[in-house]
């Protein structure tokens, strides 16, 4: 182990004492006090330099009572002195923790680069400080260059606390330091992309996702979470696709199976999601998102009768009641039921006052029966909840037609406005992209 070399007389304290005259055998005294001293104090107080914890290559000593930088103490060897670890996060003694734990380091000081980082000079023996003088020797690598893995843990700590702090731009240089070893952990690319997302940064996570995926591509969770921000772009093709790899690696996870089959209700054929909501029901029966799942998978492939049955089971629940309702307010109004449609209409409307789809269904039910004061107050209630509520304007303008009303125009050019993004959005669900991590 290398150990910090111990503070002895410089070059001109032993030319001093050399000198056979009473000042030169005073100073002699004087020195050989003062070193004993120092080696008594260092005994006592000297360890291994946290920076490097677990001391792997503990080159270094510092007094676990000091509370300055790492960057500031005397350096045994060039990497100490370009080390960007200035505080250790593990308390070095009663005595140095007694007025509270010791503060976190700065984005700024720990991103190589920064203003505290300083070249490595190799000049101190047992590090060379940089990869170039290195060549031919057996001295250990530098870890400002190649960290270690206890640093790279801590840097990845202070990430999380920084995420847990809000943070997330300081959160994300220290983690980009940690993601600078070789090999890189998948586990600090997972917490980046974590911090990217709440970012709102959703390009720069799937960056960081598809490079996780290329380093582990058997781990379900990143093809999971790969998908849900591929939601997050409307990218139903590249969602679908991460969503149905995490299940065919994890078959029984309940949220990867309820997530692949909302994906695939947006499809060509939404009876592709029936297999994943019966599924989640199976893995949690006590949940009746998955009955409502799979009834309004039914409803849109044509299957009255097993949509009917579950969305019944469904609506039994106050948390998807509304939602069933509604369903039903529509099953019923495709077989020309209207007065039950009405009637499950509000009842949907009962259970979820700013819930704005019913308000659609009841407007069109009036509108079929003719009555147009109804159906219009209905409808403008639905875009005063959701003002780009598709079927909304839809339906408004068909009865701003209808009474020839001087409103039309502009409800037409609203109309056309909504109708033009809807179609952009659902070009973009259908669209396939390229990730390069690299």
């Amino acid at each position: 182990m290398c150990w910090k070399p111990r503070r002895g007389t410089t070059a001109r304290r032993r030319r001093a004492s050399t000198r056979p005259s009473a000042e030169g055998r005073s100073t002699r005294t004087r020195t050989s006090t003062w070193a004993a001293s120092t080696r008594r104090t260092r005994a006592r107080t000297s360890r291994p330099c946290a920076r490097a914890w677990p001391p792997t290559r503990p080159c270094c000593t510092t007094s676990p009572t000091t509370r300055r930088p790492a960057t500031r103490a005397r350096p045994c060897c060039a990497c100490s002195a370009s080390s960007a670890v200035p505080w250790s996060i593990w308390p070095a003694s009663r005595r140095a923790t007694r007025s509270g734990p010791r503060p976190w380091p700065s984005a700024a000081r720990i991103t190589r680069g920064g203003a505290s980082a300083r070249r490595p000079t190799g000049r101190r023996s047992g590090c060379s400080g940089d990869r170039t003088s290195r060549k031919g020797t057996s001295s250990p690598s530098c870890p400002r260059w190649q960290p270690t893995a206890g640093r790279i843990w801590r840097y990845a700590c202070w990430g999380r606390l920084y995420e847990g702090e809000k943070r997330l731009d300081e959160a994300r240089a220290v983690l980009e330091e940690a993601a600078r070893a070789r090999p890189i952990a998948v586990e600090v690319l997972l917490d980046l992309a974590r911090v990217a997302h709440k970012g709102r940064d959703y390009r720069g996570a799937l960056g960081y996702l598809a490079h996780a995926r290329d380093l582990k591509a058997g781990d379900a969770r990143i093809h999971f979470f790969f998908g849900m921000v591929c939601v997050d772009l409307d990218l139903g093709v590249e969602a679908y696709n991460s969503l149905k790899e995490a299940v065919r690696l994890e078959p029984d996870n309940a949220a990867f199976n309820y997530a692949l089959g909302a994906t695939a209700l947006h499809r060509r054929f939404p009876g592709e999601a029936i297999p994943y909501f019966r599924k989640y029901s199976e893995l949690k029966p006590e949940d009746p998102r998955g009955s409502m799942g799979v009834g309004i998978a039914a409803y849109k492939s044509g299957d009255f009768a097993t949509a009917r049955a579950e969305l019944a089971k469904a609506a039994a629940h106050g948390e998807t009641a509304a939602g069933a309702y509604y369903f039903l307010a529509r099953m019923a109004r495709d077989e020309n039921d209207l007065e039950e449609a009405l009637r499950l209409a509000r009842k949907a409307i009962e259970a979820k006052p700013d819930y704005s789809d019913p308000y659609v269904e009841l407007g069109l039910l009036h509108l079929r029966k003719r009555e147009l004061d109804k159906a219009e107050q209905a409808l403008r209630r639905c875009l005063e909840l959701d003002p780009d509520n598709y079927l909304g304007n839809f339906h408004l303008l068909m009865l701003y037609e209808r009474t020839k009303d001087p409103r039309q125009d502009a409800q037409a050019q609203r109309f056309e406005e909504i109708k033009r993004r809807h179609e952009q959005k659902a070009e973009e669900f259908l669209r396939l992209i390229e990730v390069r991590p690299y």
